[in-house]
């Protein structure tokens, strides 16, 4: 599926006549583009959905992605209630980084569906948001604490983020392996218990490498500066001048500048310009920058490096003195030499600014990767890594680059907050299963409460719990279905072609996210009434589980010890499934904004769009 964002528009004349077009909530255009937007989202969801080709109508950059963080920032809308979802849904992953599609598909359904009941909008939002906190108590009823020591689980955790994108064409041997060195990215970037630095997602590199398979993907300490045609020269051992006395004695000092050292900088303190015949200004410049060169060189400073262009005659000293240069270094790069070394940025000439801006590196080595020479710099003492990514082709590296770093950031929420819920469209239906429970033993109060009939509660609330078996069915493309079990309503997956009573599911008797599995009855049975059981995390250790929380975690404690005898069995572990896990604190907020922005745009009469 191929979509297409216009291209930069010509900004109307002030004085021009505006031309305003109204349309309701409930007319054909918004209620199409809705539509549209969902049907977009919902194909791109899930391991097996289909990438998006987006370019403007001016033939510019093609985007080729099912991410929704890209999707969304590539895709151009117009009308007015499509900005404000996206702008909700661009407001989550700039927080969380993950679950827009879920956010995107759950809001979207809400809105068009409620339209469809003919209902007031007021009385639709009143009975979602009641809905919602009843959601919110299911949420945490299924919730699953996790060992964050236990490196199975977090790698499971890695696989289920990296997997939903299929554009990314790992195998399955491909894709553990990426898992683990994520983790493994990771974990390097954990301080020590009792340093002083904080914990930070910016603190991996990824380096991209394309033309080789995934497999030769790699992690090493430090950061990779791609090394200059002057430096291929050199031998691989980088002879840096070291500090020879102080706590940093055997360091490598260095200098971090991002202002232009070319000579014809303005950025140097206390200078009047007057032009004067005998003056040049770049002398000037230059004397000024020899004036600070000489400073660094006898504070032992061993690295200068700076974002812009060094002066030759800068440039030569620093040589002659033993001191390394890095210049024309980019933003994204002198932002890496800045956190391995610790060094403050610094932007002026004037030596007395100095101070305690200097960083400090363990050590500067030449080595060779992927065909290219790269500078290696290396601090003990900073947890900084960088994850060099390959792939074949720069499209499925670009998306791979992004879900790694999706998956980094998720690896950060699960350690402030520990908790995981079944993935694989599991936990949408034992919502919907559990909300049409719910439901049905509404009492006469509560209806009261709300202000509405039994018969207006019931549609709404119906349409609100088939909102999200219609996302956990959204993983299904091509004509795939699903059956839920009536335990604990997890999903079992149905490949296209085979119908629900085929024998598929007495082969493959495990759900989708892998925790619950079901066996045939001696009596004859529908597929939608096999028991279920076994649900569990295939780790030893997954933290305390409250028995009483839920079916889930209580099934899980007291199937504790098979899923050990799996883990320890290779045969047995070999032939299970690969769990799925989501991140809570994720799921959940994205649900409460998919609830709270689709309540918004109900309440929503008009929308005014002038099209000047």
């Amino acid at each position: 599926m191929c979509a297409s964002s216009p291209g930069l528009g010509h900004r109307s004349l002030p004085n021009q006549q505006a031309n305003i077009k109204t349309y309701t909530l409930k007319s054909q255009q918004v209620l199409l583009a809705i539509s549209t937007f969902k049907q977009i989202l919902q194909s791109c969801y899930g391991p097996m959905g289909h990438a998006k080709m987006i370019q403007n109508n001016s033939g510019g950059y093609m985007t080729t992605t099912s991410a929704s963080s890209k999707l969304l920032q590539n895709l151009t809308v117009s009308k007015p209630v499509l900005k404000l979802m996206v702008a909700a849904i661009q407001g989550h992953l700039s927080r969380f980084g993950d679950g827009g599609l879920y956010c995107g598909l759950v809001m979207s359904s809400l809105v068009h569906t409620c339209i469809g009941t003919g209902l007031h909008p007021v009385l639709c939002c009143t009975i979602n948001e009641h809905l919602a906190q009843k959601c919110l108590q299911l949420l945490d009823s299924i919730k699953i604490p996790v060992d964050i020591a236990d490196m199975r689980t977090m790698i499971c955790i890695v696989r289920s983020v990296i997997e939903t994108k299929p554009l990314c064409n790992l195998t399955h041997k491909e894709l553990d392996y990426i898992s683990a060195l994520v983790l493994e990215a990771f974990l390097k970037a954990v301080p020590n218990i009792g340093s002083s630095n904080t914990m930070s997602i910016s603190h991996i590199e990824l380096l991209s490498v394309e033309g080789f398979p995934a497999h030769q993907s790699r992690v090493l300490d430090g950061v990779l500066l791609e090394a200059t045609k002057f430096m291929t020269v050199l031998s691989k051992t980088v002879t840096m001048p070291q500090v020879q006395s102080g706590p940093q004695q055997g360091q490598i000092r260095v200098a971090l500048y991002d202002i232009s050292m070319a000579g014809d900088s303005q950025n140097f303190v206390d200078v009047d310009y007057e032009f004067m015949s005998d003056v040049s200004a770049q002398d000037v410049v230059v004397s000024e920058m020899m004036r600070m060169a000489e400073r660094l060189v006898a504070d032992e400073v061993g690295l200068v490096a700076c974002q812009k262009v060094i002066h030759p005659t800068v440039k030569k000293f620093f040589k002659e003195s033993g001191v390394w240069t890095l210049d024309r270094l980019s933003r994204m790069h002198i932002d890496a030499v800045h956190k391995v070394t610790g060094a403050q940025i610094i932007s002026a000439f004037n030596p007395d600014l100095l101070g305690d801006t200097y960083g400090y590196l363990t050590s500067a080595n030449m080595i060779e990767m992927y065909n290219k020479s790269y500078l290696h710099l290396l601090n003990h003492s900073q947890p900084i890594c960088t994850l060099a990514l390959c792939s074949r082709t720069g499209a499925v590296l670009e998306e791979l680059k992004n879900v790694c770093n999706v998956a980094n950031q998720t690896l950060g929420l699960i350690l402030s907050n520990p908790m995981v819920l079944p993935g694989a469209g599991c936990t949408e239906t034992y919502i919907a299963s559990n909300l049409n429970k719910y439901i049905s033993s509404t009492d006469e109060s509560c209806l009261e409460e709300l202000g509405c009939t039994r018969a207006q509660y019931l549609t709404v609330a119906n349409n609100f719990a088939s909102c999200f078996e219609a996302v956990a069915m959204a993983l299904e493309h091509d004509g795939g279905s699903h059956v839920t079990d009536p335990t604990n309503h997890h999903r079992y997956s149905i490949p296209p072609g085979l119908s629900q009573d085929s024998d598929w599911l007495n082969v493959h008797n495990i759900c989708a996210c892998g925790m619950t599995t079901f066996h045939t009855s001696e009596e004859p049975q529908n597929h939608m009434t096999r028991r279920s059981k076994n649900c569990e995390l295939p780790t030893e250790n997954v933290g305390n589980v409250d028995e009483s929380s839920s079916p889930v975690t209580s099934q899980f404690k007291a199937n504790r010890n098979e899923s050990n005898n799996i883990a320890t069995d290779p045969d047995r572990q070999a032939s299970r499934k690969p769990v799925v896990l989501d991140c809570f604190s994720i799921k959940r907020n994205a649900l409460c904004i998919a609830v709270e922005t689709a309540n918004m745009v109900l309440r929503i009469k008009h929308t005014l769009e002038d099209t000047n």
